[in-house]
């Protein structure tokens, strides 16, 4: 995994809980890198999750809700580092539909190497949006986080509901179903 994810990670825990908790969490984990990430080098992934269950231990937070959380920040910062990006889509869906044939065309064209998840958008005749994550990382609350920061940036009345399976090769997959109004 990418370490401006890490360093992203790492950002979120302080400003929301303090340098103490990050050097806590850090200590905890006893990550390989010994927490010292540089944002273009390749970091195992587990060490993130070492990270986001010691962060879960000390403060109580079940760890889906840390990852949520930290996928809501992780939208805030795209917001402020690709404003330009978002001001060519103009609402939530559109947005979403691009994820796959823009953004992740463009991390792959950067990153060669990065391992994204597939992500499968489809309009319904009900108005409503299906988007269909699928990853071997199981970050699907990560994508449900960013999701709401999408919608939090774009405002407006959204429900999301989301069903989670795995396939046949025990990669997850989750569909979820974002509807306007």
């Amino acid at each position: 995994m990418k370490g401006i994810v890490f360093n992203e990670f790492i950002e979120f825990v302080e400003s929301a809980q303090g340098i103490i908790a990050v050097d806590a969490m850090i200590s905890a984990a006893n990550p390989a890198s010994g927490g010292a990430y540089t944002a273009a080098g390749y970091y195992d992934f587990q060490e993130l999750v070492s990270m986001v269950v010691a962060l879960s231990a000390r403060c109580g937070t079940p760890v889906p809700d840390l990852v949520r959380g930290f996928g809501e920040y992780l939208f805030g910062k795209l917001v402020a580092t690709r404003s330009e990006l978002l001001r060519a889509m103009p609402d939530v869906y559109t947005f979403l539909e691009s994820i796959e044939g823009q953004i992740h065309v463009e991390v792959r064209r950067i990153y060669p190497d990065a391992d994204l998840p597939k992500l499968e958008t489809e309009r319904r005749s009900d108005g409503s949006l299906l988007l269909r994550y699928r990853s071997r990382r199981h970050l699907a609350d990560l994508a449900e986080g960013m999701i709401a920061g999408c919608i939090a940036h774009y405002g407006g009345e959204y429900t999301v509901s989301r069903q989670d399976f795995l396939d046949e090769e025990q990669v997850q997959v989750a569909e979820f179903t974002i509807c306007h109004g």
